[in-house]
C-alpha cells in the first residue's frame, strides 16, 4: 500500500554470545523505524544461548540450527525465513553490535531513493571507542583481493557523512533487497566465514545493482568478538588465507597468464609460512594457513575441511573457559 514502509527483517546471528545478542536486540527495540521484525539464528551454540535468548524475549522468533553452520548459510537459513514471509528487504547484522535509533531509516531512505541500489550499509564504529570510524566504506584491491577500511582509526570529525558508492559493505550489517537475493542469489556456503560479504556484494553488482555505503547511518561493533580475529586467532588464519584465494579465483579480474592458480599469491603466503619459525603462536596460524592453501587447491569448502572440525573444537573450548572465568 502506498505509503506504508517495506517490510524489514533484521537477521541477527548467534553464536556463543547471547550477552552481546541481548544487547543488540535491546538497541534493535529503539528504532524507530515501523515496520520491521528482528529474527535470532543460533548456529548450534554450546553455551546455552538458545535458553537465554528465549528467556530474555519470549516473544521473539528464534531459529535454532542444528549444527554450526558458519555465517554464511547460517545467515541464509533466517534469509529463507524472511523471503517467505515476504520481506522487502533483509537487515543481516552482527550480534555483537549496538545501533543508531535512526540507522535503519536512513538506510532505507537511501535504498528508497535509487533503484538501482542493491545492498546497502551503515558507517560503523569502534565500540570502545565510540567516536573513531572501523568502516565508512571499503573499495577492492584486485592484485590481492584485499580492501581496506575508508576512515579505518579515524576519529569522526565530519569528513565522512555522504552516500557514496562503494565495491563492498561488510557483513557486519547489510541491508539487502528481495530482488538482490532473488536474482544474485544468497551468501554462498563454500566460504563458511569470511569472505561471503565481499562475494555478495560483487555479485550484486555484476548483475546491475550498487553497493551503497550510507555515512549517514550509524552503527558500534565490538570487532571480532566471535573469531578473535582481532587478536590473531587461527580460525581467523585458516578461514582468511582459504577465502582469499576462493574469492580470487572466482571474480579476479587479472588474467589466468598472469594469475594462474593464483601461484604468486599462494608464493608471497609460503613466504609468510617461515618468518618465526620458532614463535609457538606464530608457528599455530602458520599450520592453518598450510590447511588453508591445502584445502583451497583440494577443493575443500565450506565444512569439509577435517581441519574445520578441529579449529572449531579448538573455538568451542576457548569459549567454555572464557565463560568459566566471568570473562565473557
Amino acid at each position: 500500500m502506498p505509503g506504508m514502509n517495506p517490510r524489514v527483517f533484521i537477521i541477527v546471528l548467534n553464536w556463543n554470545r547471547a550477552q552481546d545478542t541481548v544487547e543488540c536486540i535491546n538497541s534493535l527495540k529503539q528504532l524507530n523505524y515501523q515496520g520491521f521484525e528482528v529474527l535470532v539464528v543460533d548456529n548450534a551454540s554450546q553455551d546455552g544461548s538458545a535458553r537465554i535468548i528465549k528467556r530474555t524475549f519470549p516473544d521473539l522468533t528464534l531459529i535454532e540450527n542444528a549444527r554450526n553452520l558458519g555465517y554464511a548459510e547460517g545467515n541464509n537459513v533466517g534469509i529463507r525465513y524472511a523471503l517467505n514471509r515476504g520481506a522487502d528487504y533483509v537487515l543481516v547484522l552482527n550480534n555483537d553490535t549496538v545501533v543508531d535509533r535512526d540507522m535503519l531509516t536512513c538506510l532505507i531512505d537511501a535504498a528508497q531513493a535509487d533503484e538501482k541500489s542493491g545492498i546497502i550499509g551503515p558507517k560503523i564504529y569502534d565500540f570502545q571507542e565510540p567516536n573513531t570510524i572501523w568502516f565508512a566504506g571499503a573499495n577492492i584491491d584486485w592484485s590481492m583481493g584485499e580492501s581496506h577500511h575508508i576512515g579505518l582509526g579515524e576519529v569522526d570529525m565530519g569528513q565522512f557523512n555522504g552516500v557514496i558508492d562503494v565495491d563492498r559493505l561488510t557483513g557486519c550489517a547489510m541491508l539487502i533487497k528481495r530482488e538482490v537475493f532473488e536474482k544474485t542469489g544468497l551468501f554462498d556456503p563454500d566460504y563458511f566465514l569470511y569472505f561471503e560479504d565481499v562475494d555478495l556484494c560483487v555479485r550484486a553488482a555484476k548483475d546491475g545493482y550498487k553497493n551503497i555505503c550510507v555515512q549517514t547511518a550509524k552503527l558500534w561493533h565490538k570487532e571480532s568478538s566471535s573469531t578473535r580475529a582481532n587478536q590473531g586467532s587461527n580460525l581467523h588464519a585458516y578461514y582468511h588465507t582459504r577465502n582469499r584465494l576462493l574469492f580470487l579465483k572466482k571474480h579476479s579480474k587479472i588474467s589466468d597468464d598472469e594469475h594462474k592458480n593464483n601461484a604468486v599469491f599462494c608464493k608471497e603466503y609460503i613466504r609468510h609460512l617461515v618468518r618465526h619459525p620458532f614463535d609457538r603462536e606464530y608457528r599455530k596460524k602458520n599450520s592453518a594457513r598450510f590447511w588453508a592453501i591445502k584445502d583451497f587447491y583440494r577443493g575443500r569448502f565450506g565444512i569439509k575441511s577435517k581441519y574445520h572440525q578441529e579449529i572449531s573444537k579448538l573455538m568451542a573450548l576457548d569459549h567454555t573457559r572464557t565463560r568459566l572465568e566471568g570473562t565473557s
